[in-house]
């Protein structure tokens, strides 16, 4: 019992310490910037993309339907909330993807990967990586990344434009019981989509391998973390500040940027636990 304790306060006296060490808020405004950054241009391929298959209709409604679980709807007086914003710029966003030509199009995708180059090179040093990839190695995992977001995003466009008209399908009735159980599971997709994206982040991302009992765990703390600290947030947002007041019109995107900048310490902060977990292993086995 005792040398479970001890190895239990090693752990977070270690873990505190590479917090610090790391300074994972700085490295958490580093991932916003880029986030914000390459936020308009990773929408707008993922509209011109989909838009090569389904009615461009049907895009902007899976985008608004499937971003509102990943953000806090904060909603002021005289400034409008979170899901009327994103709504409003997807649409814009929807007439520019429509029109984007082959320069605009390796433009916004060297854009929609700079997020994913400062993931990595966060992670790096989180998992203290001495033999970094290159420079176009980076670029080639986020077009990875990216590529597999807009193969996703496709996908779900599709499935939502014939889903209309499964009803009328002849053999709809033999299946639609099946449909009504999987109707329950969706409940699941916000918090399984989370630890699905950290699990694949803190395995793939890092230039070296990294246990994955460790990923796991990691990725467990973080994806919780991250359902209960967006709940808190529209409480905290609601409540206890009055930002309408210093920022107007411009509330709902000071808003936005302060939640991509805690939810991406809390990303860090779950790397961080697989690291201390990775580097206890290697530590135990040496």
């Amino acid at each position: 019992m005792e040398e479970r304790m001890h190895i239990v306060g090693h752990f977070f006296a270690n873990l505190t310490a590479r917090i610090f060490k790391h300074d994972i808020a700085s490295l958490s405004a580093q991932i916003c910037f880029y986030a914000l950054f390459s936020l308009f241009p990773l929408l707008i391929l993922i509209i011109y993309g989909t838009s090569l298959v389904v009615p461009q209709s049907n895009i902007q409604h899976l985008l608004i339907t499937a971003l509102k679980p990943y953000y806090p709807n904060v909603d002021y007086a005289n400034t409008g909330g979170a899901n009327d914003f994103i709504a409003k710029s997807i649409q814009s966003l929807g007439a520019a993807g429509a029109r984007i030509g082959i320069v605009s199009f390796l433009t916004l995708t060297w854009s929609a990967t700079s997020a994913f180059i400062a993931v990595q090179q966060a992670l790096d040093t989180i998992f203290e990586v001495e033999d970094k990839r290159s420079f176009l190695a980076r670029r080639i995992v986020g077009f990875t990344m990216l590529v597999m977001l807009i193969f996703v995003a496709v996908f779900s466009s599709i499935a939502l434009a014939l889903f209309p008209h499964i009803d009328h399908a002849p053999w709809w009735p033999n299946v639609s019981g099946w449909a009504s159980a999987l109707r329950g599971l969706t409940r699941v997709v916000y918090p399984l989509s989370l630890f699905v994206t950290c699990f694949v982040f803190y395995r793939y991302l890092p230039s070296r391998k990294v246990d994955v009992n460790s990923v796991l765990i990691g990725a467990l703390c973080a994806s919780v973390a991250l359902d209960l600290a967006r709940v808190l947030f529209v409480v905290y947002a609601s409540h206890f500040v009055s930002y309408h007041l210093i920022y107007g019109t411009l509330t709902v995107v000071i808003m936005l940027v302060l939640w991509m900048y805690i939810a991406g310490i809390i990303l860090l902060f779950g790397a961080e636990i697989a690291s201390c977990l990775d580097y206890m292993g290697q530590s135990k086995d040496s």
